[in-house]
């Protein structure tokens, strides 16, 4: 065989040999791409969700929380992990039952704005009145025995922390609300804890605009499904 031609065909085998080279990095790097992916699908992170509803300054501990594992995705670092947990904390806003606590829903607690008081309810309190709902505390002043002036709003924004029945009386007469209220509203409320004045709490209204917005879809029901699993 003449020598040209074996260095042309010496010069088809090596192109064949980088095409086959170059076609075998690109499916071993897509592979890989889709192995990272999917590994990057199936890795999850243990968070810190409610065990039942917190309120703000609520001192946050071990028994209300509970440990799942979620997929965060982007959104990791956004909410407490169990390494977070320590004394002195509190929450700073409501968190649902079973939603996981996002950060920025705790603080130390002498940064948070809020605190609780305990009031007598004169009134039955509504169905709807239960921990983390939104209501405003209405004082009746006393004016006289068994006399009372007109009701006035004394907290626009309170949190309902926890609500006890009294024993012995007949359900719906009245009941001890343990509320979560800024202080600046605390000396009022105090105030008229103190002389004697009808209290009362019914739901705060709910802003139109705040009903009728859609829902966002939150990592919340992901967290759920994957503690379920």
């Amino acid at each position: 065989m003449a020598p040209s031609a074996r260095i042309a065909r010496s010069g088809g085998r090596s192109w064949l040999d980088v095409r086959f080279l170059i076609g075998a990095i690109l499916i071993a790097g897509s592979i890989a791409g889709v192995w990272t992916v999917v590994s990057a699908a199936r890795e999850t992170t243990p968070v810190l969700a409610a065990a039942h509803a917190l309120v703000p300054g609520q001192a946050l501990t071990a028994s209300d929380v509970v440990e799942i594992d979620a997929h965060l995705g982007a959104a990791e670092g956004g909410y407490l992990v169990p390494d977070d947990l320590d004394d002195g904390l509190v929450s700073t806003r409501v968190v649902a039952e079973g939603e996981m606590v996002p950060a920025s829903a705790i603080a130390e607690a002498d940064e948070a704005s809020q605190t609780t008081v305990v009031v007598r309810s004169a009134l039955g309190v509504p169905t709807g009145i239960t921990p983390g709902a939104q209501v405003e505390l209405w004082a009746a002043p006393i004016v006289g025995p068994q006399e009372f002036g007109e009701p006035l709003v004394i907290a626009p924004a309170a949190i309902v922390a926890g609500v006890r029945e009294d024993e012995g009386v007949v359900t719906g007469t009245g009941a001890t609300l343990e509320l979560t209220v800024p202080r600046d509203d605390v000396a009022d409320v105090l105030q008229h804890v103190a002389a004697g004045s009808a209290l009362s709490a019914v739901l705060a209204p709910v802003p139109r605009e705040a009903s009728e917005a859609p829902e966002t879809p939150e990592p919340t029901s992901a967290a759920r499904a994957e503690s379920e699993e």
